[in-house]
């Protein structure tokens, strides 16, 4: 039985969640399982409204650094999200991304938003996350 088209989108959504995280964010694999599998149930419910948004829309949080998010708030921090959304999409409706020559300019246009902010993508691959051990 092929699978439905509720589970061809979460693939598709959850194809390039990893792809941004890796290559826009430089996640290590172990922080983009746990982020995937906290954001893929999503799409557990038959009424999901995941896909009414690209899938891009859904990392705009993991881009903005916490620190920023205090900062702003409100309709300045929804502008943000979607300012960075339209820099990932460059006008077209889905993020391929093939080449590094595309990633290269995806992380260009995202950089130039966050400049705003005085911040910018990280430009080496960051430690994967561990949780402080408990005393």
């Amino acid at each position: 039985m092929p699978p439905s088209p509720q589970e061809l989108n979460k693939r598709r959504y959850i194809r390039t969640w990893r792809k941004a995280l890796r290559e826009l964010l430089l996640w290590p694999k172990a922080d983009i399982d746990k982020w995937v599998e906290t954001s893929a149930k999503r799409f557990d419910s038959p009424y999901s409204l995941v896909t009414t948004e690209t899938p891009p829309y859904w990392i705009v949080g993991a881009i903005i650094p916490e620190s920023l998010k205090e900062q702003i708030a409100g309709p300045e921090l929804v502008r943000l999200g979607y300012a960075l959304e339209d820099a990932i999409l460059n006008r077209k409706t889905t993020w391929k991304c093939d080449s590094p020559a595309d990633i290269a300019a995806t992380r260009t246009r995202l950089n130039k938003v966050l400049a705003r902010y005085g911040i910018a993508l990280p430009d080496r691959p960051r430690a994967a996350y561990k949780a402080k051990k408990k005393r």
